[in-house]
């Protein structure tokens, strides 16, 4: 997942690892199961629900945990939560499931 944010058209900024840290964090959480998937999800699609009815660019403002940042985050990089909820669309239309792809 690090190597498809860095491969990213929008990641030519250094920050681009700090910027992407909480969706690699939260990669890792749904890799190695560091909570109930369940809870997980709710908070995924709430985040994203909460984004996508106030998308006009006062996103950090609605982030409340580390899942909402990483949603953020992705959101800053033209990433978007799929319906699966363990899913990020990249830029470039790739689908990358984090159960199924190693952080």
């Amino acid at each position: 997942m690090g190597l498809a944010i860095q491969a990213s058209p929008h990641t030519v900024d250094p920050a681009c690892a700090s910027t992407a840290r909480p969706v690699v964090n939260l990669a890792r959480a749904a890799w190695d199961i560091w909570a109930r998937r369940d809870w997980l999800t709710k908070l995924l699609c709430d985040a994203d629900a909460a984004f996508t009815i106030c998308d006009h660019g006062e996103t950090w403002l609605l982030v409340k945990g580390p899942v909402g940042a990483a949603v953020a985050s992705a959101r800053r990089i033209k990433w978007h939560v799929v319906s699966s909820a363990f899913a990020f669309r990249t830029d470039d239309g790739i689908t990358i499931n984090m159960t199924e792809t190693c952080p």
